[in-house]
């Protein structure tokens, strides 16, 4: 407390100045109309500011908040959008059918294969032979081993590894990765894969020569397997070359997704996954 007086002891000449100058200035300002607009506006726009960045503030921080729901939007969108699709394709194939066999009921409709989880990429590797990336969910979310993971752009892996609230995905930039994917124009299917080397590449492998091809041809997710939807853009094709040989062409597919800036992404779970399973191993037994 002394020391405080001793301040203002010391500083009292200051201090009385500064204090006469705010009485100054505040009879200033109620006396003269001019200076009391002038001070009016100079207030107004300083608050005006201070406002818009406590707004601007606010904003930012909101922004997880915003993000998380248009997260959720985005994957009800592409759920209905394989529904639709399904639908479609399903009436496609009733049009030679006279009109009153096309009204089908939706209990014969495809039902709803795929959900997606929504999930941030935590880790990720893009400069080894075998990648791979963590996500934050994990198996109290659905998420289970085998399960395709994807971003807005395109195929991103595949789940290899869970624990309760994580899981590890297998990089497209993993040499042990297997895409079955197809030319969307020709809708011939082969096998993708990543054979190291640039990110923004991989080999599609297994298309026969008599198909007709051409750069710049999309490259889509065959559906052949209970981890990937059909029709899940992967890239394009960049180059491709005949080998004689063997009867194939060796094709050059630029890739869509961008692994090295995935953040948000998408793991997908087959809903018919486990049915699918259990029939394929009844068939193995015949084999």
């Amino acid at each position: 407390m002394e020391r405080v007086f001793d301040l203002i002891l010391r500083f009292r000449n200051l201090i009385l100045f500064l204090l006469l100058q705010g009485i100054s200035l505040y009879l200033i300002i109620q006396i003269n109309t001019r200076h009391n607009i002038v001070f009016g506006e100079l207030a107004q726009n300083m608050t005006s500011s201070f406002q818009e960045s406590r707004g601007r503030v606010f904003a930012y921080f909101n922004l997880i908040d915003e993000n998380d729901k248009l997260l959720y939007q985005i994957k009800e969108i592409r759920q209905e959008y394989l529904k639709v699709r399904d639908e479609l394709t399903l009436y496609k194939n009733q049009l030679p059918l006279k009109l009153e066999y096309r009204l089908i009921p939706d209990s014969l409709l495809p039902a709803e294969e795929f959900k997606f989880i929504p999930a941030q990429v935590v880790n990720n590797s893009l400069d080894k032979s075998y990648n791979f990336l963590t996500i934050n969910k994990g198996y109290l979310n659905g998420v289970r081993k085998g399960m395709g993971v994807i971003s807005e752009e395109g195929v991103l892996g595949q789940v290899v590894s869970v624990t309760d609230n994580y899981a590890m995905a297998m990089s497209i930039l993993n040499k042990n990765f297997k895409l079955s994917a197809k030319i969307y124009q020709e809708n011939f299917f082969g096998s993708l894969s990543w054979s190291g080397g640039s990110p923004e590449y991989a080999d599609l492998e297994y298309i026969p020569l008599h198909v007709n091809i051409k750069e710049g041809d999309t490259i889509v997710t065959s559906g052949f397997s209970s981890i990937f939807p059909e029709g899940f853009r992967v890239g394009i094709i960049e180059e491709f070359e005949e080998k004689s040989e063997d009867g194939f062409y060796k094709i050059r597919v630029k890739l869509n997704s961008r692994p090295g800036n995935a953040y948000h992404v998408y793991v997908l779970s087959n809903m018919h996954r486990a049915e699918i399973d259990s029939l394929e191993k009844r068939i193995s037994t015949y084999q």
